[in-house]
């Protein structure tokens, strides 16, 4: 694959001339380009075409008494990049809403003010050109024959900014200028890695790459209409299969066993069933994480005086059951400071120093004689 781009500077001039006549003073607009700097650059790298990528779509649509609450995107294939198909976009069934998976704004900087001034030849001009709009960052110091005065600092036009475009971190909600009304977020996306390593980059690129990662999993909330079609970064529809879900609220319970620890019991508010063999996300224990057993039952070791529990919500196909997140916490009382054991530790602290200024000091002097 060969990529070629040509990189353009222009200066544009805007004059107005303002001319004194019989009637008054008559203003005359003049607008001029001039290229300063034209520069192509060219880059060639092998690819690989795998005309067999993989890749299985399955949206599950969460409903609550017949209401769309929230769609839960499976994306399942291979995890190595020349073999799983990538996914571009999916659209909504209106239309005018698109699940964005490929390009956006990155980061942007916009100069506050501009500089500008008056040149008088036969004078020497020394600068230093490392500002951000330096390659590579590098400092380079030039002399011109000629020196700048009579400087004004002047805001800059609108386009006097510079981007980084780049994969987004996690797909979004492109919305046309006509779809306002519809408030669907992507809540939450789990990945997996393509690559052990980043592409390797060219040491004349200052930028840096990262590791690539596939979506596997891409939770929308607050949305009301399901997917429809899912295309790839070729413009090619992949198969896309749609389940329905009721949705459950879940009761998710915590309390105190001990002065150490936390019983977590997480159940079916609905049914009163226990949900077994299912990952609660832990604050303020030793461990981050724990796994229900056939009961719903796990039992954690508080780390803090607060112990917070999250369950971030699954689907049960088999069972048509969507089980929604939840979140408790508790909170232990603090331990009380223990005067007499500050100072039993602080006693013992001061004997353990007389004991060795009285006995060792005196018998390592003793040898040493």
């Amino acid at each position: 694959m060969v990529v070629e781009g040509t990189i353009t500077t222009q200066l544009a001039i805007h004059k107005t001339v303002s001319i004194r006549t019989n009637s008054g003073w008559q203003q005359t607009n003049v607008t001029s380009n001039t290229t300063l700097l034209s520069h192509t650059v060219r880059d060639a790298a092998p690819v690989v075409i795998t005309p067999n990528q993989q890749l299985n779509a399955t949206q599950t649509l969460v409903t609550d008494n017949g209401d769309l609450k929230r769609i839960i995107l499976r994306l399942d294939g291979p995890t190595t990049f020349t073999n799983r198909r990538h996914w571009s976009y999916a659209s909504f069934k209106s239309g005018q809403m698109r699940l964005q998976n490929v390009w956006g704004v990155y980061s942007q900087h916009r100069y506050r003010n501009a500089t500008i001034g008056t040149q008088h030849p036969n004078m020497t001009l020394s600068f230093n050109a490392s500002q951000p709009l330096v390659p590579l960052n590098r400092s380079v110091n030039h002399s011109s024959p000629l020196s700048t005065t009579s400087q004004r600092t002047v805001p800059p036009p609108d386009v006097l900014e510079k981007q980084l475009i780049a994969i987004r971190s996690k797909p979004a909600i492109a919305r046309t200028a006509s779809q306002t009304a519809s408030t669907a977020t992507v809540s939450r996306v789990r990945t997996v890695p393509l690559a052990p390593k980043a592409a390797p980059l060219s040491p004349t690129v200052n930028l840096s790459s990262v590791p690539p990662r596939a979506s596997t999993r891409v939770v929308i909330t607050n949305v009301d209409q399901p997917l429809t079609t899912l295309y790839d970064i070729h413009g090619d529809e992949i198969s896309l299969k749609t389940r329905t879900v009721s949705e459950h609220p879940v009761s998710l319970t915590l309390t105190k066993q001990d002065k150490r620890h936390v019983r977590i019991e997480l159940t079916d508010a609905q049914t009163g069933s226990p949900i077994a063999n299912q990952s609660v996300y832990l604050h303020g224990a030793v461990q981050g994480r724990v796994t229900t057993n056939s009961d719903g039952i796990a039992v954690v070791t508080r780390d803090e005086s607060a112990v917070e529990a999250t369950f971030r919500g699954v689907a049960n196909d088999s069972q048509g059951i969507y089980y929604a997140p939840s979140h408790n916490q508790v909170r232990f009382a603090p331990t009380p400071f223990n005067i007499y054991s500050a100072l039993v530790a602080l006693s013992k602290g001061f004997v353990a120093v007389i004991a060795f200024v009285l006995f060792y000091l005196p018998f390592h002097y003793l040898r040493r004689r």
